[in-house]
C-alpha cells in the first residue's frame, strides 16, 4: 500500500504551502472588507453631498426666479412711471392747444413726438406685464 494521506512528505508540505497561502490570503481579505466598506462609506457621502447639492440648486433656482420677479416687476413699475410723465407732458400741450393758439411747427413736432413716445412706452409696459406674469 501506498503512503496515507497527509503523512507523504509531499503532500504535508502541500498543505503547508497552501496553509501559508491561505494565512497570506486572510489579511488580504480583511483589507479588501475595509476596502469595500470605505467605498460604500464614500458612495453614502456622495449621495448625501448630491442630495444637499439638489436642496441648494432647488434653493437657488427659487431665489434667481424670485430675483427676476422682482425685477419684471420694478421694469413695470419704471415703465408706468414714465408713461405717467409723457401723459402729463401730452396733457400741457393739450391744454395749450385748446386754447386755439397759433403753435410753432416745433411745437407740433414735439408734441407728435410725444405721443410716439407714449405709444411705444405703452407697448413696452404690456410686454413688461405679461413677462411679470409669466
Amino acid at each position: 500500500c501506498g503512503p496515507r494521506r497527509g503523512n507523504h512528505p509531499r503532500q504535508r508540505r502541500r498543505e503547508h504551502r497552501l496553509e501559508r497561502i491561505d494565512e497570506r490570503r486572510e489579511p488580504l481579505a480583511h483589507v479588501a472588507r475595509r476596502a469595500d466598506d470605505a467605498d460604500e462609506e464614500r458612495a453614502e457621502r456622495e449621495r448625501e453631498v448630491e442630495v444637499v447639492g439638489e436642496e441648494r440648486d432647488e434653493e437657488a433656482h427659487a431665489e434667481e426666479r424670485e430675483r427676476e420677479r422682482r425685477k419684471l416687476q420694478n421694469i413695470v413699475k419704471q415703465k408706468e412711471q414714465e408713461i405717467e410723465a409723457l401723459e402729463a407732458a401730452i396733457a400741457e400741450k393739450d391744454a395749450i392747444l385748446a386754447t386755439g393758439e397759433a403753435q410753432s411747427p416745433d411745437f407740433y413736432r414735439e408734441y407728435q413726438s410725444l405721443k410716439t413716445q407714449l405709444d411705444q412706452k405703452m407697448t413696452e409696459w404690456e410686454d413688461a406685464v405679461i413677462a411679470a406674469e409669466e
